[in-house]
């Protein structure tokens, strides 16, 4: 535990000097870049300061992050009052990162802690400037926030999800121990590790300066394997294998249905999706009615299949009875036929937002997301040699969080719109990031990939809705 406390005084001080930095750079002049550093800087801070129990600078680094994040998402002006608060609140976490060296890990004056509720209630201040909260309401959510930790410490834990990670390190890395240091502490804040090789002693100790090329675990968690790539993809890491050993997951979805009802499901799923052309047309042709006859016919057959869960069940019936209207207001002449199609078109919206959500990177769509940082070829190379191609139709990459795509990873790009057009594959870019307009310029000035559509957000390019960046 020493060594750790060691660790993380010498890092955090380095990374509060460095947020000071970016805070009067910020103040002199904005630069995206300078926020960026800001928040990471801030972000690293709240992630360790948790692992080691200090609450109070937790909770103040992860209500700063809050803000700066809404900064960086252009939902807040980086304005002198939210200047002066992020100054605030970087003043306080030193305040208190310098009273826990002091202390070297014993308890800490409550009192010091108590003057920090007051840059808190600025922050939440601003907070509710986006949220719509009353600053009374903000007061309350504050409050609560203060003992969510402790609360949860008290509590034992049950994860949905079991993962065995590896993760592949740069072996000339000299700094590997920080790195090693970094990846545990993002695992400890998202979940809990049942099994480290190496050790987490080795991989929590700044001494241990034994290079290593590979990190295995099986972690429990609640978030999806996106969320934990993405958590744990730094700089020098070189490559992440995620599994889900779940045995929930692997016994509902992939286990108990056999190739041929996943084929099954597969088409009545995808005929479902493309519904979403024509509904503005009062008369259908005959050969469209009889095309939604078929697909309503193999969707009741789909009911058959004894190992759906619950949730799939519940889907594939409320489709059902989306087919049943729809056969009925196209097939009856009447003048309200177009106000029912209306009506059918947003239910459709509403219906495909559901299967993506029951579906994502289990059938149908994939998703992956790319960092600002880490190895990006190295992603899109794992996501061509290992896409099932018979179970996936719809591919999205979002480039939201990075900043500029290089050469290296361009040709990857054009090599999988290429492979995928191929197969059937649809590929889509989420560019709803800071650095969009300049991303969107890059992938529309190469006629290769031009006929890529990129959306801003997700559900807007699964719905089909044409919010296409301009």
């Amino acid at each position: 535990m020493d060594t750790l406390l060691d660790v993380f005084f010498e890092e955090t001080k380095e990374l509060l000097e460095q947020a000071e930095i970016h805070l009067i750079g910020l103040e002199k002049l904005y630069s995206a870049e300078e926020l960026n550093g800001l928040f990471r800087c801030i972000h690293s801070i709240k992630g360790s300061s948790a692992t080691l129990d200090f609450r109070e600078i937790s909770t103040l680094s992860h209500k700063l992050e809050d803000i700066l994040n809404y900064a960086r998402e252009g939902k807040i002006e980086l304005d002198s009052e939210v200047l002066a608060c992020c100054f605030a609140a970087v003043d306080e976490i030193v305040t208190l990162f310098n009273l826990r060296r002091e202390s070297y890990g014993e308890e800490i004056n409550q009192t010091a802690i108590q003057r920090s509720q007051d840059v808190l209630i600025l922050m939440d201040n601003i907070g509710s400037r986006i949220n719509g909260y009353t600053n009374e309401k903000a007061l309350k959510l504050e409050k609560e926030h203060i003992y969510k930790l402790e609360i949860e410490n008290n509590i034992p834990k049950e994860y949905s999800n079991t993962y065995f990670v590896r993760v592949t390190l740069n072996t000339s890395d000299i700094m590997q121990s920080v790195t090693r240091f970094m990846i545990i502490n993002a695992m400890s804040e998202i979940g809990k590790i049942m099994y480290s090789n190496p050790s987490l002693e080795f991989m929590t100790t700044s001494e241990s300066s034994k290079l290593i090329d590979k990190y295995e675990c099986i972690f429990n968690t609640e978030v999806d394997i996106e969320m934990l790539y993405n958590s744990i993809d730094f700089v020098n890491v070189k490559k992440i294998s995620v599994t889900n050993i779940t045995d929930e997951y692997l016994s509902k979805f992939e286990m108990n249905l056999s190739q041929e009802e996943v084929k099954s499901l597969l088409e009545v799923l995808s005929c479902f999706l493309e519904l979403r052309t024509g509904f503005t047309e009062i008369r259908y042709s005959y050969e469209e009615k009889l095309r939604i006859v078929k697909l309503s016919e193999k969707n009741k057959k789909l009911l058959e299949i004894k190992n759906l869960n619950v949730e799939i069940q519940t889907l594939i019936k409320e489709i059902r009875a989306f087919l049943k209207l729809l056969l009925s207001a196209i097939t009856i002449d009447s003048k309200d036929s177009l106000s029912i199609l209306e009506d059918l078109y947003n239910l459709h919206i509403c219906l495909t937002e559901r299967i993506y959500e029951t579906f994502k990177n289990k059938l149908i769509f994939k998703y992956i997301k790319l960092n600002s940082e880490g190895v990006k070829v190295e992603r899109l190379s794992e996501l061509s040699d290992k896409l099932n191609r018979t179970i996936f139709k719809y591919v999205a990459i979002d480039i939201s969080k990075v900043k500029i795509l290089e050469t290296d990873e361009l040709k990857k790009l054009i090599q999988l719109h290429k492979s995928f057009a191929e197969e059937g594959i649809k590929l889509y870019i989420i560019n709803g990031g800071h650095y969009r307009k300049r991303l969107y310029n890059i992938i529309e000035s190469i006629a290769v990939i031009e006929d890529i559509k990129q959306y801003i957000k997700e559900l807007e390019a699964v719905t089909g809705n044409d919010f296409i960046l301009k």
